[in-house]
This record gives C-alpha cells, structure tokens and sequence, in this order.
C-alpha cells in the first residue's frame, strides 16, 4: 500500500476520533448547560407563580383591613359600642350592607364578610343567614385565630376545610377600634374565595403545578383530576414533597419509577408579600425531562453538527497542504530510488526546500555519487575480501575442531546426569511406594504451604482426592481443632488451630498433635486422630517443607469412652452400699449392737480400713470419670497467694511427715510472689498429691524439700524427694491411670495408681506442665509449671 494511501486512511481514522471524540464533549457540556438554564428558568417561573400567589393573597389581606377601618364600620361598632338603637342604627346598617355589597362587586374573590362583637358572634354579614352564628362553633380554627384578635393582631387562617360552605375556605379577621382610646370594640371577618388560588396555577401549561402545605397537605393544583385530593391526602411521605418542604428552593431531577418517567421538579417556599407573612406553603412544578430538555437537546445537536462541518473543512485545508508540502516531494524519492535500483546511478532528485525532506534529497544525490565511485574500484574490494575471507575460514575450521572436543566432553558430562538421574528417580520411586502404602496419612507441605504429596490413607482419612489436595494451601485441606471447641461445625474456622505448619517451616520444630483434637473431613465430619509434624531439610540443612503424618484413633476414643463411662457407673453403683457398710461399721465398732471383743474389734478394725480405702478408690475414679467426661472444670480466680497456700499444706501435711519420720524443707524464692489466677481447691488437691507420695515412698530419715520461683510469665513449684526413686523403664508410664512402679508396690501395697494421673489433668486444665527427674533409690523432684496470665 502508498504511503499517500496510508497517510489518507491515519488522517481520516484521526478526524473520525477526534469528531466522534469531541462530538460527544461538546455535545454533553452544552446538553448539560442548556439543560442547567432550562431548569433555573423553571424555577425562575415557579418563584414567578408564587410571588403572584403571595400579592394577591397581601391584597385581599389589605382588603379587608380598608374595611375594618372604614367610616362605615367603625361608626357602626361605635353606635353598638354606645348602645344606640333604632332608626340611627338601621341607617348605619344600611350604610354597611351598602359598602359590603360595594366590596364584593368590586372585590369578587370575597365569599362572605361579617363583623364580629367580642363574644365572636356576628351581628351583621353580607349572608344573612349567618347572622347571629358564634365564631367558635363552626370550625376550630376561630378557637386559635379569635383571641389573637382580641390582642389586636390582625389575623389569618392556612386553607381549611369549612364544614358551613363544605368547601376550602382562607378567613382573613381584622380588629375594629375606637376612634376615642383605639379601644378593641370588635373584629371584621371575611371568607376568601380559594378557586382565584387555582386560577392563577390553571394559567401554568404544559407542566404540573401543585401547591401544598408545610404539612404536606395538597391545597391547590393545575389538574382537575387532584380537586378531590385537596385538604384530603397527606403527601408528606413522597420523598419529592418531603424533601421541597425541607430543603427550600431549587430544581431537582426524580428518578424514573412505577412507570412515571424521569422528571424535572422545581419546588419554591411561598416567602409572602409586605405585611402579609404567609403560611409556609410551598410550590412544586413537575415536569417529564424529556419534554423539558427537549428544545435543549436539539439545540445542542444542531451546534455539534455545525461545529463538527466547519472542523472537516479546516482538516482539508490542511490535508491540501500537507500533499502538497510533503506528499508529493516524497514520490519523487520513490520514484527516483526505484530508478537508482535498476542501476540508472546517474539520477538527480531537484526539491529545493529546506526542510527535512529537501536534506534528505540533497544526502540521497550525495550517496548516489558515492555508489558511483565504489562501483568504479568494486573489482579491487572483492580481490581483497576473498583474501580476508579465506583467511576467515581457516580460522573457523579451528574453532570447529575446538568445538568437536568441547562436544564430546559434554556428552560424557549429560551421561553422568542422566544416570544420575535415573538413580534419583529409582530413589523417588521407593519413597512414594513407602508414603503411598503406608498405613497412616501423610501430607507433604512445600515452603510455601502448597500440599505436594497426598497419599491414599490421607484420601480415605480427609475424605479429599489427590488432585484436589495437591497444589492447596494446607488449611484449606487439614485444619486440627481440640476436642473441647464448642462452636458448630459449620463455623470451626473459628476454633483455635492446635497445628501450626509455620513453626515447623520456620524455627524447624516437631511439633505432636495432641491427642484431643479432632479433624474436619471434606463432608465436615469430626474424626479423632493423633499424629506428629517433622520439618524436611535439604543437604545444605535448608528447611524445604514439612510432613505431617495422622492416624484415626476415633475407634479408639469410642473405647476409651466407653471405658470412662463404664467406670463411672460402676463407681456410682458402689459408692452407695460402701457408704453403708461404713456406717454399719461405725455402729457396729461403737458399740450400738452390742459389746465388741478384742478380737473383734481388731477384724473390725480392719474391715473399715479397707472399705475406706474402697470408698477412696471409687471418688478417684468418680473424678477421673468427670475430668474426661469434661463435667469437672478448672474454676479459675485471680488472686490465690502461693506461698500462703503451700504454707497450709505443709501444715496439714506435717503430721504424716512426723509419723513416717520424714523431714520437710521449705525453700522459697526471696522475691515477693504475685497473685496466681488458679482454681485453688484443685491446684491444692494436686500439690498435696505429690506431697504425698514424697512421704509415703521416702526412705526412713529422709526429707522433701518445696522449693517454688517465678520465672518469666510462669511460676515454677519443685518438691524433691529422698525416697525410692522410679525404675528408668517404668518413668514413660508413670501418668497414666492405675500405673504404680515395681518397686513401691513391695513397699507399699496400697494405692490406686490415679494421683499422679489426677495431678497431671488438673496441672495441665490450669494450662501448665508437670514433668519429673528420678533416679532409682536416689529420689524424684517433680516440677510443676503454672502461667501467670
């Protein structure tokens, strides 16, 4: 394609955008002017109307004062004022009827005119019928405006509904005095015709114009289908009539809804004329915006179209010199460059201009020549480049032989990784035979939390796929909460996570999953499981990820639960006939069934011993069964004083302690203690558990020494002993339930094997720890750590 060709399509593609372009601006910015005057030229009418309304609303309002004051009236109220009757008063009487039907022939917007005495009774009106009629029992409104006249106040009501003319009605009342003293002696009350109000909106066309209240009442309209709205309908709820009652005047555009379209509303306050305040009444014009903005719409048209011709005529101007100037000198290059390429090299360009174009005719002559010359002494070059290109290649060959060698070497390097290779891959094969055949669930997490390996026991355990695990962040997939969480299944996110990958990611530590805790399968089921998680290093010991390995113990719990369940019932069960063979033996020992001999006493004896040591029994298994079943809790307070508690149970405890001749120390920490928030009745039961069995399985002189200091956030209580110590391959098993060492059982052989096991659950519902140091025959030191928060 021509560059002439190519120059016209730019030009006309950049005149099309730039019309379409600001065709649109312009069109808008002057829609949008036109717009904004039509609207202000609304209100402008609006403001018009009401101005009207308020003038003629302040002339009847003069109106009636001219007649309050007038000779007539007032020498009326004078003559009733100095009780003059008879033909006196019947000539000023008909002196007033005389002015009255002057007024309303003059005036005939006035229904009705009527004086009114101090009792608000009329005693003369232009309607007969209403003389003699009181003020107060037509319509409440008298009740409000009367005694405001009485004030000498000149009064008027808001558009009302009158019950006597059952028609809207505005009565305006004037006071009447005295000429001697301006003394109130009466008032001149007069009805105003409403239809002169619809007159004036009846002038407004092609729009709606309804005049409402400052209660949102319609009390005029321009449309005789709302006749029957007037004084009837509340429209203080459309948001329209809400808002132009608040907001004052100016235009405001309605959204188009139920069907109505979009509309222009003006709304103006009435704002009264002179002496005559108002009522607050407000005027809204409606009308549909697209019969308002029309004349503005196509006005804005006809100014793009002709704004968007004068432009095409400048752009062709322009194009007409741009051809002339730039164009055409360029096709006389091409013409002579095609020239040149077919070997005529004695071709000139003459463009004289000295422009970019004219220096680029002047450098193309220039190279012209200098083709010329080069062809002249063309034969001498090629001689001297075939030389230097013979030259050339005897140096590529080397490099080629070079090359060959490199080559080779790099051959035997590629077989060297690729055996390599295929070692590796033999390695990843066995290790994926491992994971995916072995028993447990194992997860594989990359640095950055995306599941990479997902084996079969972790489908059927998760209830999730491989391909729908693999490339998942983690928690998406695993999420591990404690056994205890209340929230509902559908919120568990809220539950706090008992596995945290990022500790093993990070700091590289195993972390054990405890085993309490439960996890959600992909249908939200909850399953018991226990497991661990272990960093993976590379060989730089790098931390490249991590694997988490979980077994189902649910069938396990189920068990263990059924275990606890059993025990406590049996507990139950016993506690209640042991309680009793206790109290029989106490009756029995005391005497009540009769005397006992020595030898009886001494079976006896031991009779109750024993079933003592069943009733203890049966309230450690009660406990323990509470503790799992989760109906006994730590009840923690603030406040419990350490050294004051272990101070009472050396105390309690010393009695023992003397009895099996054991020494007690007490070595506290010189620091004053803070206040520890414990439950202190069970944190007691478990300090006096330790305590003991210091004493129980010490040796005889032996001695326990408690020793208890604060440490950073926690306080840690140690108790030594001197005793028998605990057997290396018995120290794993000593918290669990019934466990008791080979070598206290020769010793003592009473005990449950449940203290230690409810020490450990009581220490760790605190959220501390518990763990011993032991050397057979040696002694123990058991030490307990309670946090401070």
């Amino acid at each position: 394609m021509k560059l002439t060709y190519k120059f016209f399509i730019a030009i006309f593609v950049f005149i099309l955008l730039v019309l379409t372009s600001s065709g649109f601006f312009i069109f808008f910015s002057i829609k949008s002017f036109l717009e904004e005057s039509t609207s202000n030229q609304q209100v402008e009418i609006a403001r018009q109307t009401m101005d009207k309304i308020d003038r003629f609303l302040q002339w009847n309002y003069s109106t009636v004062q001219v007649v309050a004051t007038s000779r007539p009236t007032e020498n009326y109220f004078a003559a009733l004022d100095k009780k003059i009757r008879g033909n006196e008063l019947r000539l000023l009487e008909e002196e007033v009827r005389k002015r009255f039907d002057d007024f309303k022939q003059i005036y005939s917007t006035w229904e009705d005119i009527s004086m009114v005495d101090l009792n608000g009774t009329e005693i003369f009106s232009s309607n007969k019928e209403e003389i003699g009629e009181n003020l107060f029992k037509k319509d409440i409104v008298y009740q409000n405006l009367f005694p405001r006249v009485l004030k000498g106040e000149t009064v008027y009501s808001d558009l009302f509904y009158s019950k006597e003319r059952q028609k809207p009605t505005i009565v305006f009342i004037v006071p009447v005095r005295t000429e001697i003293g301006q003394r109130i002696v009466g008032a001149v009350e007069a009805h105003f015709s409403w239809q002169a109000i619809t007159e004036i909106l009846e002038s407004i066309t092609n729009q709606t114009a309804n005049l409402y209240n400052n209660q949102g009442l319609l009390i005029s309209s321009n449309e005789s289908k709302h006749e029957s709205d007037i004084l009837s309908a509340v429209h203080q709820d459309d948001p329209i009539v809400r808002h132009a009652i608040s907001s004052g005047e100016m235009p405001m555009i309605a959204p188009s809804s139920h069907g109505k379209p979009e509309t222009l509303i003006s709304h103006v306050p009435e704002l009264g004329y002179q002496n005559y305040q108002g009522n607050n009444w407000t005027l809204i014009f409606e009308i549909p915006a697209k019969i308002a903005f029309a004349s503005a719409k196509e006005s804005a048209r006809k100014l793009v179209a002709l704004l968007a011709a004068i432009m095409i005529v400048f752009i062709l101007i322009i194009i007409f010199f741009i051809n002339r100037k730039i164009l055409q000198p360029i096709s006389f290059l091409t013409s002579a460059t095609e020239k040149i390429a077919s070997g005529d090299l004695s071709q000139k360009i003459k463009i004289k201009s000295k422009d970019e174009i004219g220096q680029l005719a002047k450098s193309f002559n220039i190279m012209t020549e200098k083709l010329r010359d080069l062809y002249t002494n063309l034969d001498a070059k090629v001689r001297e480049k075939t030389q230097e290109s013979d030259q050339k290649a005897a140096e590529l060959h080397l490099k080629v032989e070079e090359l060959e060698e490199i080559r080779v070497a790099t051959l035997n390097i590629l077989e060297d990784v690729e055996e390599e290779r295929k070692i590796s891959e033999q390695e990843k094969n066995k290790l994926e035979a491992i994971l995916y055949g072995i028993g447990e669930a194992v997860i594989v997490v990359d640095q950055s939390k995306k599941i990479i390996i997902f084996n079969p026991a972790a489908e059927k355990l998760l209830g999730y796929k491989e391909k729908e695990a693999i490339g998942k962040n983690y928690q998406e997939i695993i999420y591990i909460t404690p056994e205890d969480c209340s929230t509902e299944v559908s919120d568990r996110f809220t539950c706090k996570n008992t596995i945290n990958i990022e500790q093993c990611l990070l700091a590289g530590k195993f972390l054990t999953i405890p085993a309490n805790s439960i996890v959600f399968t992909k249908d939200n089921k909850k399953i018991y499981i226990s497991g661990a998680s272990a960093c993976i290093k590379n060989q730089d010991n790098q931390i490249v990820g991590s694997v988490i390995v979980m077994r189902d113990i649910t069938r396990e719990r189920e068990l263990d639960r059924a275990k606890t369940e059993f025990i406590s019932i049996a507990s139950h069960q016993l506690r209640t006939p042991l309680s009793a063979i206790k109290w029989f033996l106490e009756m029995v020992i005391g005497g009540d069934a009769g005397i006992v001999k020595k030898e009886q006493q001494d079976l006896l004896d031991q009779a109750y011993r024993s079933n003592e040591r069943l009733i203890t029994l049966v309230n450690d298994l009660l406990n323990i069964s509470r503790m799992e079943s989760g109906k006994t809790k730590v009840e923690t307070k603030p406040g419990v004083n350490v050294d004051l508690m272990i101070k009472s149970i050396i105390s309690e405890i010393t009695p023992i302690a003397v009895a099996n001749n054991v020494a007690i120390n007490l070595n506290p920490d010189q620091i004053k203690m803070p206040l520890l928030p414990a439950d202190e009745n069970k944190l007691r039961q478990a300090i006096i558990n330790l305590f003991s069995n210091a004493i129980k399985y010490n040796k005889p002189r032996g001695s326990v020494t408690i020793k208890y200091k604060v440490e950073p956030e926690q306080i840690v209580i140690t108790i030594a002993d001197t005793g028998l110590g605990i057997p290396e391959n018995q120290q794993k098993r000593m918290f669990e339930k019934f466990f008791r060492g080979d070598n206290v059982t020769v010793l003592q052989t009473e005990g449950t094997g449940l203290g230690l096991y409810i020490t450990k659950a009581i220490i760790e519902g605190h959220g501390g720890k518990i763990w011993f140091e032991s050397v057979e025959n040696k002694g123990t030191i058991f030490y307990i750590s309670l946090p401070l928060k």
